[in-house]
């Protein structure tokens, strides 16, 4: 999930500036519509995955695990 978090933080960053040359309507209005189109990829590939907590059996954790790696192969 970190890294999740700080990808989509990377994305905002890089987009925010290569927008900066705009005009600065134009330059609000594409940063929000680009940071609700990354909000919401980050939501649903978050809801996929269950929380941490609560999670005791080692089996479980496992395979969160693996499911989380073969997410990283397919991007």
């Amino acid at each position: 999930m970190k890294e999740l978090r700080s990808l989509k933080a990377k994305k905002i960053r890089e987009h925010n500036a290569r927008t900066k040359k705009m005009a600065p309507e134009a330059r609000k209005k594409a940063r929000k519509a680009f940071k609700e189109r990354v909000n919401a990829q980050f939501k649903q590939v978050t809801s996929k995955f269950p929380t941490a907590r609560g999670l005791k059996e080692t089996k479980s954790v496992l395979r969160l695990i693996n499911q989380v790696a073969s997410m990283k192969t397919e991007e």
